[in-house]
């Protein structure tokens, strides 16, 4: 993988403590990461890839790293194309109050896997509201997308585990207001965003 895609997937001024990390870790891959989004920190444009291909075996380095350079490497592996290596990274990263590690978080609540939503939301208070807050409001966008995600994969795949309500028919068990997904953008909503 080359080195440029790790670079920019964060702000310029963790450039050393990438390439560090590249100098450390072997990121080569058969496949090619597959999918980006684009998202501003600071009024610097970021490119993420949507999912990366490196062997997890790779992660056992991260005793070498200071943390914060962990914390850059858990943030991309979250990237994973393997859900348990990128729920795994997830849990690293969740508390942490770098900016940078907002959009890697953010963007996993537009996924359909169901189980990293819920440790999304289940860690929300664990979660630094400041840089989230000032995360979504640089980019309304990418909420909006996000939201746009989050709908159309429940309707894809949740809709019969949590169906929308019926009017003038009493709900019985969980409904569209349960599905994680959504309850985490009503606690931005009522907790983060201006």
């Amino acid at each position: 993988m080359n080195i440029e895609l790790i670079k920019n997937s964060f702000p310029k001024y963790l450039e050393k403590d990438i390439e560090r990390i590249y100098r450390i870790f072997n990121l080569k891959s058969k496949f090619e990461p597959n999918g980006e989004f684009t998202v501003n920190i600071n009024q610097e444009e970021i490119t993420i890839p949507k999912r990366i291909y490196v062997n997890e075996n790779q992660l056992l380095k991260t005793w070498l790293l200071t943390k914060r350079q962990k914390l850059l490497v858990y943030c991309f592996f979250s990237r994973h194309h393997s859900g348990y290596v990128k729920e795994r990274c997830l849990k690293k990263i969740l508390d942490s109050k770098e900016l940078f590690v907002e959009p890697f978080i953010f963007q996993l609540l537009g996924e359909y896997v169901i189980e990293i939503i819920e440790l999304i939301y289940n860690n929300r208070e664990s979660m630094d509201k400041l840089a989230m807050s000032d995360f979504i409001q640089e980019n309304p966008d990418f909420l909006s997308l996000t939201y746009q995600r989050i709908i159309s994969y429940w309707d894809c795949y949740y809709r019969s585990s949590y169906p929308k309500y019926r009017r003038n028919v009493k709900q019985k068990g969980k409904s569209i207001i349960d599905y994680p997904g959504l309850k985490m953008l009503k606690y931005l909503k009522t907790t983060v965003i201006k």
